[in-house]
């Protein structure tokens, strides 16, 4: 499990962010919530969809939540990084630097 959290690039990471910088704590804030409001379609649709195949809503909402949720996060960082992509590019290079800096110690 460990290795699966350190794998994770560091905009979706659930790290506390106390020592990151301005830029990447708010391309990530952003990236994530809007990823989480944009997963309330797909969630609903498969939801839907799964339920109409046989799955009870417990198990329907579950394997729902494991596709929707990723995928549009994901979907949210791509739209960011093309709407804003200098704003992006800062804050991945403030996150090298720090991520560098504590590779180093």
């Amino acid at each position: 499990m460990k290795f699966f959290l350190n794998s994770l690039p560091w905009w979706a990471s659930l790290d506390s962010g106390l020592d990151w910088s301005f830029e990447e704590r708010s391309v990530s804030g952003v990236i994530l919530s809007v990823g989480c409001f944009m997963a309330l379609g797909p969630f609903f649709i498969l939801v839907f969809l799964l339920q109409a195949l046989g799955l009870d809503k417990h198990n329907s909402s579950f394997i729902s939540f494991l596709i929707s949720v990723p995928l549009s996060v994901y979907v949210a960082k791509i739209l960011y990084a093309t709407f804003w992509p200098d704003y992006f590019k800062r804050a991945e290079l403030k996150a090298m630097e720090r991520l560098e800096k504590s590779r180093n110690e």
